[in-house]
């Protein structure tokens, strides 16, 4: 549990303006000891207060910045041991040649690659690959800079940096990831998408078209896995779910009055989809006729 008078006569000690007497530095080793537990350092500045104030200082400064944020050292080592691990991997995935350098700096780490449809987004996702590339190369300096130090009040400014940077980094992925879904779900509440001028529909159809070609393999895997013996009620839930999203992007195309070829609609069908879309089985039909009325005449 934090001292919060203690940390509160730190932060007071810390903002001292002008020299400090060897009582009020003796006072700041008295708060460090009770810190670190470090009574070499201790004795060191309580008999030569003015040579190591400096040292006083910097040390505390440490601690403090631990306590204002409220945490302890426990918690601290917690953060450590999460999210350094998380930061080694993704370091570690990285292809490197055999001096050691990336194979490409493009390919950014914890992530699968830009999207097939990148060129076509709004700036604004389009942009977080940049911005990732940014925030990926500041991570990987404060991992390398944290290899160096071992005690947990020193590490902290780093891992606090760290923190910030790696979440907001698979933060602004999985945006960019699920931008497509958020576009369709723009498109279910705001109406009949009568608003919409042509690019806003053309991304909606090339993000639709997309979405179907990365999930028809896993449908096909769960359905081809399961057929003989049947799917447990688990996997059967994680299939409909997959095979209602694939539906939805379905109707985006098909409320588009756009096509979709007949080996992709009877591979989307053999998996469950269902087509409602009368209006080309009418002109099927026509087609039909109007080729019997052609070779009529012809006779």
């Amino acid at each position: 549990m934090i001292d919060n008078e203690l940390t509160q006569h730190i932060g007071k000690w810390l903002t001292h303006v002008g020299p400090r007497t060897d009582q009020e530095i003796i006072e700041g080793a008295t708060m460090l000891l009770r810190l670190n537990r470090n009574r070499s350092l201790y004795q060191t500045g309580v008999t030569r207060p003015q040579r190591h104030e400096s040292k006083v200082v910097y040390e505390l400064k440490k601690w403090y910045g631990i306590r204002a944020d409220g945490l302890t050292i426990d918690e601290v080592n917690k953060l450590d041991s999460t999210l350094t691990p998380q930061v080694k991997a993704a370091v570690d995935a990285e292809p490197k040649n055999d001096d050691g350098t990336v194979q490409n700096p493009d390919d950014l780490p914890a992530h699968s690659g830009k999207r097939a449809d990148h060129d076509s987004l709004p700036d604004d996702i389009k942009g977080i690959w940049p911005s990732n590339a940014e925030r990926w190369k500041k991570i990987k300096q404060l991992y390398n800079m944290l290899l160096t130090i071992d005690e947990p009040c020193s590490r902290y400014e780093y891992l606090k940096q760290l923190k910030e940077l790696w979440y907001d980094y698979k933060k602004d992925f999985k945006k960019y990831d699920d931008y497509q879904a958020q576009v369709l779900n723009d498109g279910e509440n705001g109406g009949d998408g009568g608003g919409d001028n042509g690019g806003d529909s053309a991304k909606k159809i090339t993000n639709a078209r997309s979405y179907i070609s990365k999930n028809i393999g896993p449908l096909q895997s769960i359905k081809s896995s399961y057929d003989a013996d049947g799917m447990d009620e688990k996997t059967l839930a994680d299939y409909n779910s997959k095979l209602a999203k694939v539906q939805e992007r379905v109707d985006v195309i098909l409320s588009a009055g756009e096509l979709i070829g007949d080996d992709l609609r009877q591979t989307l069908a053999d998996l469950g989809v269902v087509f409602n879309d009368k209006d080309k089985k009418d002109n099927d039909v026509e087609g039909e006729t109007d080729s019997d009325d052609t070779q009529t005449a012809g006779e």
